[in-house]
């Protein structure tokens, strides 16, 4: 450890080179010590032992007294001396003829070492009516070591620390360890100063114990001038691919705005907001698929000066969606499926699949275990040819849209009846009240409504032709049109909002959930768009890779996955 007593004159050299703008003046100590005439400052030493501390050395430092390397160094790093200070006689009592008035710590040295030390000593000066300093006793010099925490890579060596109203100082080391050796029992105001200029001054108390080696148990943390960011969180959502950035208030007197940066993982970092952000949080929506990014925040105060930047986790932009498995691979046996379009669900998480390719109608459990089939190629009630879409609605009853009919099977797949479809019927769903909607499309383009029984009622005519349908809970109906609109309905078919679907030129079938609608995009650009209420695209997935989707024609939602019929079977999509 290095500290006063035991510096070198190499290391005098290096501090003077530091330190050459300190204060050139010394401590302000008592005046004249040579007790003769009246006495302005009077006082008494005692040993440990209550004997009187003869010949002890006794000098007074004002109180707010900065010890300076400066003074320190013209001294050759001996142990400061303090000039005009005094001894006690064979009483161990000690005087002053005159001292300013002022406040002063009062510092004692017996011959033997002992130490002693007392605080805030107020001195009027009148030596009319002498100031008597309270008796002290020198004991044993104690000591004290620690650490300092600074930012990683910031030198401890550029720090020091002074014992305020004290000829003391300490200058930690290239670990950041300090000590403070053979000082008296007391308390200490110590003011720690770092030439970096990313620090404040900390002014902090330090306690001594008598003939004790005392070790801090904490590191002392020096305060930044602009603080750093607390509480900084990174959440990703991967459905939406939205990053938010959140993190503490900080201290509004020190840092008025901030600032947010992303780094590519092999790249600087680009600061994403054009003005210093006065909230507490970011939102980035502009990350690219399998991309992977670090955030970081950093405070911003008065002078427009950034502090330290505060980095989050790093964070992987996903796909929405993730391919899983094929659960249904192509063919004509049974659990095999050719150019498949429809598909459904059931209440209990069978799949239903309009097997076009086949002229049948196929379930499976939800891991794509096959479970029975009906129809064939025909023209009977019991046949198809070509199914297109088909829904279940809350009893297990299955309809198939084929040409211009729609048949109803029961939950065997035995046909139970049938009506005519007003068009080329193109996609059905059913509404948590089982009220049926068709979408058929061509020179007849409707939106048609029947009962479980067939009864028709209502319908409502499409600006073009019917591509895709679906019923969110709320009840609203999503149509797609093939001109690339999706229209969203109430049950009455008045129009309440519609978007363009990108890329959906020839329309898109749907499946929509509490807040989002998916659409299946094919036409050789193959991929699942995901839409959010307001018609803003918010993901999109399945391009791209081995597993590829090859012209997706439909898809349904089972919790956090999705079924989707392709040129290759039944593909399944998970959440990552």
């Amino acid at each position: 450890m290095r500290y006063l007593k035991h510096s070198t004159s190499v290391l005098a050299l290096f501090l003077l080179s530091i330190y050459l703008g300190c204060s050139p003046t010394g401590p302000d100590v008592a005046g004249d010590g040579s007790q003769t005439g009246n006495a302005a400052v009077v006082g008494v030493l005692y040993n440990p032992d209550g004997t009187p501390a003869k010949n002890a050395k006794v000098y007074f430092i004002t109180y707010n007294h900065q010890p300076t390397l400066k003074k320190a160094l013209a001294k050759t790093l001996a142990t400061m001396a303090v000039g005009d200070s005094t001894t006690t006689d064979s009483t161990g009592t000690f005087s002053f003829d005159s001292m300013s008035a002022d406040t002063y710590n009062v510092f004692g040295e017996g011959p033997d070492g002992n130490l002693s030390y007392q605080d805030s000593v107020v001195i009027t000066g009148n030596t009319a009516n002498p100031d008597t300093v309270p008796p002290d006793t020198v004991k044993l010099p104690g000591s004290l070591a620690g650490f300092l925490k600074m930012e990683p890579g910031d030198d401890p060596r550029t720090v020091t620390m002074y014992v305020i109203g004290a000829t003391k100082y300490a200058l930690p080391e290239s670990d950041a360890s300090f000590s403070l050796a053979e000082m008296a029992e007391g308390t200490y105001r110590v003011r720690i100063l770092s030439t970096l200029d990313k620090y404040l001054p900390l002014d902090t108390t330090l306690t001594i114990d008598a003939g004790t080696e005392l070790n801090l148990p904490d590191s002392i943390v020096l305060p930044l001038k602009i603080p750093k960011i607390t509480d900084f969180t990174v959440n990703y959502d991967t459905l939406k691919q939205i990053v938010t950035l959140s993190w503490d208030q900080a201290d509004k007197s020190r840092i008025t705005g901030y600032n947010v940066y992303r780094k590519h993982v092999d790249s600087t970092a680009v600061k994403l907001n054009v003005q210093a952000l006065t909230d507490t949080f970011y939102v980035d929506s502009t990350g690219v698929q399998d991309e992977t990014y670090i955030y970081s925040v950093v405070g911003v105060d008065l002078n427009g000066d950034e502090g330290i930047k505060v980095s989050g986790d790093s964070v992987a932009i996903l796909s929405a969606f993730e391919f899983s498995q094929t659960v249904v691979s192509t063919g004509s046996n049974d659990g095999q499926v050719l150019q498949p379009i429809g598909i459904d669900i059931d209440a209990h998480g069978n799949l239903y699949v309009a097997d076009g390719g086949n002229s049948r109608v196929q379930k499976f459990d939800s891991t794509g275990q096959f479970l029975l089939n009906f129809g064939e190629y025909g023209s009977l009630d019991s046949q198809f040819i070509g199914p297109v879409d088909l829904a279940v609605d809350s009893a297990g009853y299955i309809y198939v849209l084929d040409e211009m009919t729609l048949k109803k099977f029961d939950t065997a797949g035995v046909f139970d009846t049938s009506w005519a479809i007003k068009g080329n019927a193109q996609a059905i769903a059913i509404s948590s009240e089982q009220s049926i909607y068709v979408a058929t499309s061509h020179t007849q383009s409707y939106v048609q409504v029947f009962s479980p029984l067939g009864d028709s009622i209502g319908e409502w005519s499409l600006p073009d032709g019917g591509k895709g349908i679906d019923v969110a809970p709320n009840g609203q109906i999503f149509v797609s049109t093939i001109d690339g609109t999706v229209g969203v309905y109430s049950s009455d078919g008045t129009l309440t909002d519609s978007w363009t679907v990108q890329n959906a030129q020839q329309g898109c079938r749907l499946a929509v959930s509490d807040s989002l609608f998916y659409a299946a995009i094919g036409y050789n650009l193959d991929y699942i768009t995901i839409i959010d209420f307001a018609g803003n695209q918010i993901a999109r997935f399945g391009s791209g890779g081995p597993n590829a989707l090859e012209y997706p024609k439909d898809l349904t939602i089972l919790g956090e996955k999705i079924f989707i019929t392709d040129n290759n079977g039944i593909q399944l999509y998970t959440r990552p």
